[in-house]
């Protein structure tokens, strides 16, 4: 049963080899990144179709969503992702090798600017942020679940604010590294501290979203900067960084007086082997399982039409046309007390059936290709890969809509980097 998902593991580690002797350590990020959102969750399903009995962390999915009973459709959904996935990864064969000189790109940007934008961005998300922890102090509920009711306009913003702010704390971290300026040294233990506050309150909030997606980022930044042998002390860093990422899930249920109370190293032990039990890589992973067995039909372009739509503000009278993951879920009549993910893969297939698969996977691949393109500046090209990559997680567990969340990701970042370009000294 775990044949395609073998196979799926051998293509990985053939395309790591490739850009690994490119020193294209990042595009090793994308495969992993991709194979754990995708094929990562086919050794639990095993599991659970060998012994059903068992109680998984999982199993409650299969309540609200279907059950896996055609091991045969189960096989073949497998062997579609597969197809998605090698046409991914044929347009980064073109990618060329890394360029040594490449490194100084970073050094185009003003430092100071960038970290002063950070602090400023960690003082609003404090502003905004303060009275909810007040509040769950004083009424023990958890902040997570206080900022789940209270769903707002400002609340997105300020997750932008603080996603840009973090990214600006990483280049600055980057740029002192490279220019080797020891007038700079102090300015890190300032940024490191900004940085631990963002974790402290990604914690205590119980969102670990931003703080994700701004940690690939730096790995991908700073990883085409040094060789293999110095990257490997990033990864083990990585490591350590995700582990305590991960601790969020089992952290924020807890209001911030019963935190005190329950906290301990084991909780962040536990979130090491959180990254491998977590229900992320199942829900997604069992969306072309679904589709096929369940006989869902092609819609034809129908993200393209919930895009279109989105564009539109509803206040206006404009109906909002339904998205691939909308129509997949009242198709299979899915739970409506809990929102569910649908992998990008199967997403592309509701829109195209299976030339839609072979060409969503080239357009993926083609984007994430864009950034190495020779018009492409290279004082550009280091930071739009890292935030392409940093938006992986995000774009895999959506439809072909989730490239709206990456406009809409990329586009402040870009104008706050101008202004760092513009203001270079």
């Amino acid at each position: 049963m775990l044949t395609p998902t073998l196979i799926s593991l051998f293509i990985s580690t053939l395309a790591c080899i490739i850009f690994i002797c490119k020193r294209r350590y990042e595009i090793c990020i994308v495969v992993l990144i991709f194979w754990y959102f995708t094929f990562f969750g086919s050794f639990k399903i095993t599991n659970y179709i060998e012994s059903p009995e068992k109680d998984y962390l999982f199993s409650y999915l299969f309540e609200k969503m279907f059950f896996i009973n055609d091991i045969d459709n189960y096989n073949l959904s497998i062997y579609y992702y597969i197809i998605f996935y090698i046409s991914m990864l044929l347009p980064m064969l073109i990618v060329p090798k890394r360029e040594i000189s490449l490194r100084y790109s970073i050094l185009s940007y003003n430092e100071k600017y960038l970290f002063k934008a950070s602090f400023i961005f960690a003082a609003i998300s404090a502003v905004y942020y303060y009275p909810i922890l007040i509040s769950s102090a004083i009424s023990g509920q958890s902040a997570y679940h206080i900022l789940a009711d209270t769903q707002s306009t400002m609340r997105a913003l300020v997750q932008i604010l603080s996603f840009m702010g973090m990214i600006a704390a990483a280049i600055s971290y980057i740029y002192i590294e490279i220019s080797n300026n020891k007038n700079l040294i102090p300015q890190k233990s300032k940024i490191l501290f900004i940085v631990m506050y963002w974790f402290m309150t990604s914690l205590l909030i119980g969102d670990k979203g931003e703080i994700l997606s701004a940690l690939i980022f730096f790995i991908c930044v700073r990883s085409q900067f040094y060789p293999l042998f110095q990257n490997v002390k990033l990864a083990v860093y990585s490591v350590l960084s995700l582990t305590l990422i991960s601790s969020i899930d089992f952290i924020r249920g807890f209001g911030i007086s019963q935190l005190y109370e329950n906290f301990s190293f084991g909780i962040l032990a536990n979130g090491f082997t959180r990254i491998f039990e977590s229900n992320e890589t199942i829900a997604a992973h069992i969306s072309m399982y679904g589709v096929i067995n369940f006989d869902v039909p092609v819609q034809p372009v129908i993200s393209f039409n919930s895009f279109l739509s989105s564009l539109f503000p509803r206040f206006l009278g404009f109906e909002r046309a339904p998205s691939s993951y909308e129509f997949y879920s009242r198709e299979l009549n899915l739970a409506t007390d809990q929102g569910f993910t649908i992998h990008h893969a199967t997403g592309w297939y509701i829109n195209g059936g299976l030339l839609g698969l072979g060409l969503g996977g080239l357009f993926l691949g083609i984007i994430l290709t864009t950034p190495y393109m020779r018009g492409v500046s290279k004082k550009w090209s280091p930071i739009l890969i890292g935030l392409l990559i940093a938006m992986m997680p995000h774009i895999l567990r959506a439809g072909p809509e989730g490239y709206k969340s990456l406009i809409l990701a990329v586009f402040p970042i870009w104008l706050l980097l101008y202004g760092a370009l513009r203001r270079r000294v």
